[in-house]
């Protein structure tokens, strides 16, 4: 790096950039890292107390989707899970067994789980923090749509 900065000013309606020669002195050059290595015993504390908030507000949602006369897996079902404003919406994928996975904050969802060729369900469902929440669901055929 040539010690070159860039400085925006705006005059009249317009952004003109200029180049600002930075000054180079072993100052300069000292501080940052020393505060560096000084924040980071800080920063690790703060991040490893952080993940273990989050370890300890979350729950995991596990299902299975499967057709309700044959037992089989449905593995190209839709899995909706809708939370409030505070916990949000998030569509976990469908493996080919027909099983899905996915952590959630402590609270409740609405679960949609639908797939062409079957009625869809939806269900309200509590998800508590460091606990495992199950839900199968075995779709029913839709035979009325699928005549016509």
């Amino acid at each position: 790096m040539d010690g070159t900065a860039f400085l925006w000013t705006y005059s009249e309606g317009v952004y003109n950039r200029a180049k600002k020669r930075r000054r180079k002195t072993l100052g300069h050059r000292l501080k940052l890292p020393f505060a560096l290595v000084a924040l980071l015993p800080a920063a690790q504390a703060t991040s490893i107390a952080q993940t273990a908030s989050v370890a300890a507000t979350d729950g995991t949602l596990v299902g299975r989707v499967a057709d309700k006369t044959e037992n089989v897996p449905i593995r190209n079902a839709f899995v909706y899970v809708h939370g409030d404003r505070w916990h949000g919406d998030v569509m976990p994928p469908v493996n080919a067994a027909g099983e899905f996975r996915v952590q959630l904050t402590q609270g409740l969802y609405d679960v949609f789980i639908a797939s062409g060729g079957f009625r869809p369900t939806c269900a309200v469902i509590s998800i508590t923090t460091g606990k495992t929440t199950s839900y199968d669901v075995n779709l029913s055929p839709d035979n009325e749509h699928l005549q016509q």
